[in-house]
């Protein structure tokens, strides 16, 4: 078996100190209970969006990680879009928070 490593792209990399910060903010609105604005949510739902689609191409081109890997980003990918689309009942910051730490455990993987 061999393993492949792939420097991460400084884009990739912007992408992911972008996340984190976002990421955090959110927590801690959401720990003060101070409320997060729709407009807030909206966007860190985008961006958690580009930001997990850019890893699913990484993932893609290292054969030695799980193919659950590719498959649990789009279902919760799946469901952040109905989430906010209101097609399903879930609250679309409690389906990013389940995928911003799928997404950091990723990032272990491919970084």
């Amino acid at each position: 078996m061999s393993i492949t490593l792939l420097r991460p792209s400084p884009s990739l990399l912007v992408l992911s100190a972008a996340f984190h910060t976002l990421a955090r903010g959110v927590v801690e609105l959401r720990a003060q209970d101070l409320g997060i604005a729709d407009d807030l949510i909206d966007a860190y739902a985008g961006f958690v969006e580009v930001y997990a689609h850019a890893l699913l191409d990484r993932v893609a081109a290292m054969p030695e990680t799980s193919e659950a890997w590719p498959e649990i980003l789009e279902h919760l990918l799946r469901r952040l879009r109905q989430a906010r689309t209101e097609s399903v009942l879930l609250e679309p910051i409690d389906v990013m928070e389940q995928l911003a730490a799928r997404i950091q455990h990723l990032e272990e993987i491919v970084l």
